[in-house]
């Protein structure tokens, strides 16, 4: 399970993920999964409460951020590795993880590519990978050392 952000500490074993499905934990706990100042304003607000106390979180080093698409919220697919992004099950998703580091996140293309190809499960840095439900654009969250 991901994270849980509450006044209550140490309710990793004390919420399960349909508790956190059906809105319950967030109800019980006074709590939330995900951060969604991202996402605000390009989805409706239902989206966004959905997103944040019925969505088990993503670990991450950082806190994570949730990605929107086409007017709604992206699907979590995993913490990205190089080979992760060659393999056919992510096609175009190398190519734009490159773009977004480069025209989003102003990285020059030299550093670009190389975050890309040292990208590893237990890599300093992270890119967690999103894609939107509608257009199957992804989208990433990256994490640098």
């Amino acid at each position: 399970m991901g994270p849980v952000y509450a006044e209550a500490n140490d309710l990793d074993e004390a919420i399960c993920p349909w508790c956190i499905a059906d809105g319950s934990a967030a109800a019980k706990f006074d709590a939330y999964f995900n951060n969604v100042a991202e996402i605000v304003g390009e989805v409706p607000e239902a989206v966004q409460e959905e997103v944040e106390k019925r969505t088990p979180g993503y670990i991450t080093l950082q806190e994570g951020e949730w990605r929107a698409c086409c007017g709604d919220a992206t699907a979590f697919i995993m913490r990205a590795s190089e080979k992760d992004l060659l393999s056919r099950e992510f096609p175009r998703s190398r190519s734009a993880l490159l773009t977004q580091l480069i025209m989003v996140e102003g990285v020059s293309s030299p550093e670009a590519a190389e975050f890309v190809m040292t990208l590893t499960k237990d890599s300093d840095h992270s890119a967690y990978m999103f894609r939107c439900l509608k257009c199957g654009k992804y989208q990433f969250r990256v994490e640098y050392p």
